[in-house]
């Protein structure tokens, strides 16, 4: 089973979590819930830090999508 990896980049803080999935849209799915679960929490926080991403990258290191949440003032 492909492995993949989670880059989660919140200001000076990240982790990295490598998870065992089928597939390229398994791995979307997973990182669709793990947002959904973290985002009342993150958005709390981003008016200290405005920007919360989540990098998701296959066995080999490619760079498959992201998932952002971004704060920015209109004025």
């Amino acid at each position: 089973m492909p492995n993949f990896s989670f880059h989660i980049r919140h200001g000076n803080h990240s982790s990295d979590h490598k998870v065992d999935l089928p597939d390229a849209r398994a791995a979307h799915e997973e990182a669709t819930m793990i947002f959904g679960d973290m985002a009342r929490d993150v958005a709390a926080q981003l008016n200290e830090t405005p920007e919360w991403r989540m990098d998701v990258s296959d066995e080999f290191g490619k760079s498959l999508f992201r998932l952002r949440l971004l704060a920015e003032p209109l004025e």
